[in-house]
């Protein structure tokens, strides 16, 4: 996964990772 600008990666720092796999399990689905 390519990430535009590193500011796109500040909001996953503060996601817990519980929440963060179930985001990319949505985004690795949908693409």
């Amino acid at each position: 996964m390519a990430y535009k600008k590193d500011s796109d990666l500040e909001f996953l720092r503060e996601i817990p990772s519980e929440e963060l796999d179930v985001l990319v399990e949505l985004l690795t689905k949908r693409y």
